[in-house]
C-alpha cells in the first residue's frame, strides 16, 4: 500500500489574542490503524477568538480514506464537528485485515470576567447558565458492509467556578451497516438535533467576578475489514456550536440582579452573538454570505433557534451581516 499520505489545512490559526478574561483553546487530530502517528494534528490557544482544523485525503484505485476535523469557540460559544470515511472498492475474502480511520477534535473556552449586580444584601446568590447545543451525526455504510462499523460521539461539560454544573454524552453507532446501540444522556437525553438546556443551580459571588467554562468534544470513526467493498462514514457535526442561549436570559439568578461579562458579550443578562460570523473567522465578508446561503438551501440554517429554518432566519442574518458585528 501505497504510504505517501498528503495532509491539508482546512483552517489556518483564525483568531484574536487571549485577554485576561477569556481563554479559548482548541485541538484536534486525524489517525489511521495501519499507519504510525497521527495524519493530521492541531492545537491553538489560548486565544479569544480561534477556530481551526485539519483534513486529509487519499485515492487510489483500490480505497478512498477521507478525515477531518475542526472545532473552535468566540464569545459566548464553541463549535466543534469530526468526520471519517472509508471507501473499498473491491474486497478480498481471503484478506482478514483491517482498517481504522479516527478524527476528533475539542473546543474548551473559560470566560473569567462574570459580575451578578444587584441590590445590597446577600453576599452570594443562586446562579445557573441557559445554553442551546445544535448539532447531528450520520453514521452506516453503502455495500454488503458485513465487517464494518461506524460510531460518533460527542461530549459537553459546564462548569461554574470549577464546579461542574452540567455533562452529556451523546453516541450514534452502526455495526455492519444496521443501527447498533448508542448514547444520549445527560444535557442530549431525548435530543433530536437542537436543544434548550439550564445547568444546575450553584451559588456564586455577588459584585465580585467569577468564571465559568464550557467543554465540547466530537469523534468519528470507521472501522471495516478488507473482505468486504463499500463505503463506510461517520460525522459527528456541531459546526453549529454549543452558546449561550440567546431567547432569554444567558443566566438565571434572583429578581432584582442581573449579569454581564464583556469577553463573553453578555450585557445585562442578554448574549449577544455575531450569528453572521456564519464561518467562525472572526470577520464578517461575503464568505460569510455565501457559507449561510448554502446552509439556508440545505435547511440548517435555523439562527433564531425556533425549530425552523425559514425567511426569519435570513433576514435575521442580513440585519446581522450588514450591522458588521465582529
Amino acid at each position: 500500500m501505497n504510504r505517501s499520505l498528503p495532509l491539508r489545512c482546512l483552517l489556518g490559526v483564525i483568531g484574536v489574542a487571549s485577554s485576561a478574561q477569556a481563554d479559548i483553546t482548541v485541538s484536534g487530530a486525524i489517525y489511521r490503524g495501519d499507519v504510525p502517528g497521527f495524519l493530521g494534528i492541531y492545537e491553538a490557544g489560548p486565544l479569544d477568538s480561534v477556530g481551526r482544523g485539519v483534513s486529509y485525503e487519499r485515492f487510489s484505485a483500490a480505497e478512498s480514506v477521507v478525515g477531518a476535523t475542526a472545532s473552535g469557540g468566540g464569545p459566548g460559544y464553541l463549535y466543534s464537528r469530526s468526520f471519517a470515511e472509508y471507501r473499498l472498492n473491491e474486497g478480498n475474502p481471503q484478506n482478514p485485515g483491517a482498517f481504522g480511520l479516527q478524527a476528533n477534535s475539542v473546543a474548551e473556552a473559560m470566560w473569567s470576567d462574570l459580575i451578578v449586580s444587584g441590590p445590597a444584601g446577600p453576599a452570594t446568590v443562586p446562579f445557573s447558565i441557559n445554553f442551546f447545543l445544535d448539532g447531528y451525526a450520520v453514521v452506516g455504510s453503502i455495500g454488503p458492509g458485513n465487517g464494518t462499523a461506524g460510531s460518533t460521539y460527542a461530549s459537553f461539560v459546564a462548569y461554574v467556578q470549577g464546579e461542574i454544573v452540567a455533562r452529556g454524552a451523546y453516541a450514534v453507532n452502526s455495526l455492519g451497516g444496521l443501527p447498533s446501540p448508542g448514547t444520549a444522556e445527560g444535557v442530549f437525553a431525548n435530543f433530536t438535533g437542537t436543544a434548550q438546556v439550564s445547568t444546575d443551580t450553584v451559588m456564586v459571588p455577588v459584585n465580585t467576578p467569577f468564571s465559568i467554562r464550557l467543554q465540547l468534544q466530537t469523534i468519528a470513526r470507521v472501522d471495516v475489514t478488507f473482505a468486504d467493498s463499500g463505503t463506510t462514514t461517520a460525522f459527528m457535526n456541531f459546526g453549529d456550536t454549543a452558546s449561550l442561549a440567546t431567547n432569554g436570559p444567558a443566566f438565571n439568578v434572583p429578581d432584582g440582579y442581573t449579569v454581564s461579562s464583556e469577553a463573553a458579550r453578555v450585557t445585562d443578562n442578554v448574549y449577544s452573538r455575531c450569528f453572521c460570523d456564519w464561518d467562525h473567522t472572526g470577520v464578517v465578508n461575503s464568505q460569510d454570505l455565501f457559507d449561510f446561503l448554502i446552509s439556508f438551501f440545505a435547511g440548517s440554517a435555523d439562527i433564531n433557534y425556533d425549530g425552523f429554518t425559514n425567511s426569519q432566519d435570513f433576514f435575521d442574518f442580513l440585519a446581522c451581516f450588514f450591522t458588521a458585528c465582529v
